[in-house]
């Protein structure tokens, strides 16, 4: 598989997401961040998710000016960021450190999801797409998984509720890699896929146009169609996470139902990839992006 190839550098982003996402969901799973006291992750994730929301909107415009890989790399270090913001926590139970770091995660996460969302949509040909969604999401929920498991091996000895400061330094490590791994994304105009044609592209003019193009697009009616499903896409997190698995489960427990919850996720997105990639439901039409 040659490196400049769609899928080489969807399963390049899909591992960057193995480190980062998955290591991250692996830490949401357990419920509260692995600590005690469930308030500050609440706390956390409200600052993370209203940073989310508005650098979400907004990843586009960051990812024309830095360009992929730089976008990556550095939204990946703020998933770094927060989980040794938890090392800072458990030592001493100060939430100040947790609730800035989780802000500086929404604002890393909205760079981090931009740029993945960027290549699934437009590396691919039409009739790949929906196989390059479901590898990625193998991929990248394959790091849940495994990651799972780092927590139910380093507290197999413990009934505790709270994950020992070993696991956030492992998770914190695996992280930094996952960051690094996005440096290796080559220049969109470098991709090649299989039948040698390139990505259309818009060249990037500048910051205000991409502002205005962004809130003209806010106003579209299929953007708009799409509002009702990414609201109920992260709606039942808190609950799942803090008020069932962080409260009726110990750590050892939370970790071995976190690695099936994601490995049910592989087979759903192989699934869907399939269904997707189905001649009689492709586009007529390619995605466009704007990129410098």
């Amino acid at each position: 598989m040659r490196f400049n190839s769609p899928m080489a550098q969807v399963m390049l982003v899909g591992f960057a997401c193995f480190f980062c996402l998955g290591m991250y969901n692996v830490i949401n799973s357990l419920g509260a961040g692995g600590q005690m006291d469930d308030n500050t992750t609440k706390n956390g994730n409200v600052a993370l998710y209203a940073c989310f929301s508005i650098f979400g909107v907004f990843g586009g415009a960051i990812y024309n000016v830095l360009v992929g890989r730089w976008t990556m790399f550095c939204g990946g270090l703020t998933y770094a960021l927060y989980s040794g913001s938890l090392v800072y926590y458990s030592n001493t139970k100060e939430p100040a450190f947790v609730i800035v770091a989780s802000a500086i995660l929404g604002v890393g996460a909205g760079m981090f999801w931009t740029v993945q969302g960027a290549i699934m949509m437009l590396y691919p040909s039409e009739n790949q797409k929906g196989r390059a969604v479901g590898i990625f999401w193998i991929i990248f929920n394959m790091g849940a998984v495994l990651g799972s498991f780092i927590p139910f091996g380093l507290n197999f000895n413990s009934t505790a509720a709270k994950v020992n400061t070993a696991t956030h330094y492992v998770l914190m490590v695996l992280m930094v890699i996952g960051a690094l791994l996005g440096l290796g994304l080559i220049p969109l105009e470098k991709v090649v896929r299989e039948d040698g044609s390139r990505v259309q592209v818009s060249k990037f003019e500048n910051v205000g146009s991409e502002i205005i193009e962004i809130l003209k697009l806010i106003k579209s009616k299929n953007m708009l169609l799409l509002l009702s499903l990414c609201v109920t896409s992260n709606w039942f997190y808190s609950y799942q996470y803090s008020a069932v698995n962080g409260v009726l489960f110990n750590v050892r427990t939370r970790s071995f139902n976190s690695a099936f919850y994601w490995g049910s996720q592989m087979i759903g997105s192989h699934s869907v990839g399939l269904l997707l990639d189905n001649p009689k439901l492709q586009p007529s039409t390619d995605c466009h992006w704007w990129q410098s």
